[in-house]
């Protein structure tokens, strides 16, 4: 009974699973009803693997980020029970964000990363 207004494709909007008819008629229906999606422009990798450690996320994520030619960061994380090691590696990661100068914001206020 809640309206949404900011979505995430699951497996990003280029995802295999979704054809270019099917995203266009979504998108059609997002537009009409001010729907924004989000996709990222930073994996963290914490859904590779149940066993990857939280230093692992830290260090893919960090990798990626110095990369990044983009003052605005979307990381994708992901959140359940199973990601023990994701919520253990996201004090780090905001640390060393925070270090790089990164200021932190909802993703509402951020203009929307999107592969398609």
């Amino acid at each position: 009974g809640k309206k949404i207004y900011i979505y995430r494709f699951p497996g990003g909007s280029k995802s295999k699973n979704l054809s270019q008819n099917v995203f266009n008629e979504i998108k059609t229906y997002f537009n009409q009803s001010s729907v924004t999606y989000y996709d990222w422009n930073i994996d963290s990798t914490d859904s590779t693997s149940l066993t990857i450690t939280s230093d692992e996320i830290v260090n893919n994520t960090i990798k990626q980020l110095i990369n990044i030619n983009n003052c605005n960061v979307t990381i994708l994380m992901h959140d359940s029970d199973t990601k023990q090691n994701t919520i253990d590696a996201l004090p780090t990661i905001i640390n060393i964000l925070k270090e790089m100068n990164y200021d932190f914001g909802t993703i509402s206020s951020s203009e929307p990363i999107q592969f398609r």
